[in-house]
């Protein structure tokens, strides 16, 4: 689990190959992602607008941060 740098969202990542986006006002599910690889870690860019999953297979995804 890893809080966006404002302090409003936050990213986890699961065995089920899921990278998740939750609002942590209420913690509501925000999005989804199937990543395709099991995801290791997880991590935002400093300014936010990127969120980089660490995959078993050795390949990172990168998103945007949009919301959605």
């Amino acid at each position: 689990m890893k809080f966006a740098p404002d302090g409003r969202t936050y990213a986890t990542v699961g065995a089920d190959r899921t990278l998740r986006l939750f609002s942590v006002k209420g913690a509501r599910q925000i999005t989804q992602r199937n990543v395709g690889a099991v995801p290791l870690s997880v991590a935002y860019s400093p300014d936010g607008k990127m969120i980089a999953a660490g995959c078993q297979d050795g390949r990172p995804r990168i998103y945007r941060n949009n919301g959605s």
